[in-house]
C-alpha cells in the first residue's frame, strides 16, 4: 500500500478530530475548512451550498377506508380557510319481532374522538349534519374516494351540534337527530311487513348516508373513529313495568366512508398553487416554501452547485453531508404546530414522490429518516430537522448530470400524511427567519 494511500485510510477515521479554520472560496461556492493537519490529506468542510425551494402542488390522495372521520374547520393566518367534511353509511340491526308495544324516546348520532386535532380546542365547535341526496357509489374504475371526492345532501338539516370538543380525552359526542326521524325508524322496526329496514341494500335506497360538515366559525378540525353509531332509544312494555332499551345502526362500509378537505388559500400562496400551476418558486411566496400534504402543498428542495464539488482542489470523496432544515422563527406554536416527523422522498421534473432516504441502523437494515426533529422552545434558534445525505449526495456526484427537476420532497410519513393538518415553512437563502443547510465533509489528497 502506498503512503499516500495509508495516511488517507487512517485520517477517515479520524474526521471527530476536526477543527475549524479560515473560510476561502472555490468552484464558486463558499466554504468554511476544517482538517486534520498531515503532508498528503485534509479534510474539509462544505456549508453553504446555496439551495433551490419551491413549493409544489399535490394531487389528490386517498381518505376512504382511512378509520378516521374529520370534524371542523379553522382559519390558518399562513395557509388560509380549512374545512373538512365526512361523508359515510350506515346499515340497519339484524331484524328480529321483538319490537312490539314499544315507545320511542330519541335517536342520537354517537362519534368518539380520536386524539387526533389541528387548531384551538378551547374555543366551541359547530357541525351540521345532513342526510345525502346522492347514493355513496364509486366512480367508474374506480375503488377508493378522496380529499376531493363529495356527494350532494339534502338541503335541510337533520341536526346541529355546537359545543366544547376535548379531542385528547377521546370524547364521546352525541348528536340528537330529529325526533319524527326515530319514530319513522321505530314504525318500521314494528311492521312485520317488508320494509325498508329487513334489507341493507333496502335500507341504503331508504336511507342513503350522512353528510357531517363545519360551520365557518369553527378554529378547529379533529378526528372521530370510524366506530361510528345511530343510536335509537326507546322504552318497552314488560312486567311488572316499562325497560329502557337502544337498537343501533352501525357504520355500512369502511371504504364508503371518506374525507373531503378543502383550503381556501390566503398569505403567500394565495391565487398561486392549483392543478394548472403545480410549482411555485420561493422568491415568488415570501422568500419561502411550505409542506401541508392535507391540503396539497409541499416543499421541494434541489441544489444545482452540488455537481461542482469534484471541481474543487484535490478533491477526492465525500465523507459525511447533513441536512439540517430550521422552521421560519414564528410560524409555528401551540395551535399551529410543527409535523413530528417529516421524510425526504426523492423526485423528478413531474414532481412526483420516489423513494424516501433512509440510513443504515446499527444492525445493519435501512430505516426511512424522519427529521430528528429538536424544538428549542426557550427562543426557537435551535429548531430543525436533521437528514444524513451522505448517501444522496454521493449518488448525484455519480450521475455527472443531474436529471431535470431532480430533487427533495419534504411531506410526513402515512397515515399523518392523509390526516393531520401540522405544517411547517422554511426560508430560501435570503430568509433569516429560517433557511436550511446542507453541510459536507470531505478529503482531499495532495
Amino acid at each position: 500500500m502506498n503512503k499516500k494511500l495509508s495516511y488517507f485510510l487512517c485520517l477517515l477515521s479520524l474526521v471527530v478530530l476536526i477543527v475549524q479554520i479560515n473560510g476561502c472560496k472555490k468552484a464558486d461556492i463558499k466554504f468554511g475548512e476544517e482538517f486534520v493537519a498531515d503532508n498528503s490529506v485534509e479534510i474539509f468542510r462544505v456549508d453553504s451550498f446555496s439551495a433551490n425551494l419551491s413549493t409544489v402542488y399535490q394531487d389528490s390522495f386517498v381518505t376512504s377506508s382511512s378509520g378516521n372521520i374529520m370534524l371542523g374547520s379553522y382559519t390558518d393566518p399562513m395557509f388560509g380557510y380549512v374545512a373538512t367534511q365526512s361523508y359515510f353509511e350506515v346499515a340497519p340491526p339484524v331484524w328480529t319481532d321483538l319490537y312490539q308495544h314499544t315507545y320511542f324516546d330519541s335517536i342520537l348520532l354517537e362519534l368518539k374522538t380520536n386524539g387526533i386535532y389541528y387548531g384551538d380546542s378551547t374555543k366551541p365547535v359547530t357541525i351540521n349534519v345532513k342526510e345525502l341526496q346522492d347514493s355513496i357509489v364509486f366512480p367508474e374504475n374506480k375503488y377508493a374516494f378522496y380529499n376531493t371526492s363529495s356527494f350532494n345532501a339534502k338541503s335541510s338539516t337533520m341536526a346541529v351540534f355546537s359545543g366544547y370538543v376535548t379531542p385528547l380525552s377521546k370524547q364521546t359526542i352525541r348528536i340528537k337527530l330529529a325526533d319524527s326521524f326515530g319514530q319513522d325508524l321505530l314504525a318500521k322496526l314494528k311492521d312485520a311487513n317488508d320494509n325498508p329496514i329487513k334489507s341493507t341494500i333496502k335500507f341504503l335506497k331508504y336511507f342513503r348516508g350522512f353528510q357531517l360538515s363545519p360551520d365557518n366559525t369553527n378554529k378547529m378540525i379533529f378526528n372521530c373513529s370510524d366506530d361510528v353509531v345511530m343510536r335509537l332509544y326507546y322504552r318497552q312494555d314488560a312486567f311488572p313495568g316499562v325497560v329502557s332499551k337502544t337498537v343501533d345502526f352501525n357504520l355500512n362500509n369502511k371504504s364508503h366512508q371518506f374525507n373531503n378537505i378543502k383550503i381556501t388559500r390566503t398569505g403567500n400562496l394565495s391565487g398561486l398553487l392549483s392543478p394548472s400551476n403545480r410549482e411555485v418558486p420561493s422568491s415568488a411566496t415570501g422568500n419561502a416554501a411550505y409542506t401541508q400534504s392535507t391540503t396539497g402543498s409541499l416543499v421541494k428542495i434541489s441544489f444545482p452547485t452540488l455537481k461542482d464539488l469534484p471541481k474543487l482542489t484535490n478533491f477526492a470523496k465525500v465523507l459525511k453531508a447533513t441536512l439540517y432544515i430550521k422552521p421560519l422563527k414564528n410560524s409555528f406554536n401551540y395551535m399551529y404546530t410543527l409535523p413530528p416527523t417529516l421524510r425526504l422522498s426523492q423526485t423528478n421534473t413531474n414532481n412526483l414522490t420516489g423513494s424516501d432516504l433512509a440510513y443504515l441502523t446499527n444492525n445493519g437494515a435501512l430505516a426511512v429518516q424522519l427529521g430528528a426533529l429538536q424544538i428549542d422552545y426557550l427562543n426557537n434558534e435551535k429548531t430543525q430537522y436533521q437528514y444524513d445525505l451522505t448517501q444522496y449526495v454521493k449518488a448525484i456526484l455519480a450521475e455527472g448530470t443531474p436529471a431535470p427537476g431532480e430533487g427533495l420532497l419534504l411531506s410526513p410519513p402515512s397515515p399523518n400524511f392523509q390526516q393531520q393538518f401540522a405544517r411547517v415553512a422554511i426560508g430560501d437563502n435570503t430568509n433569516a427567519l429560517g433557511n436550511i443547510q446542507l453541510q459536507i465533509y470531505y478529503a482531499t489528497v495532495k
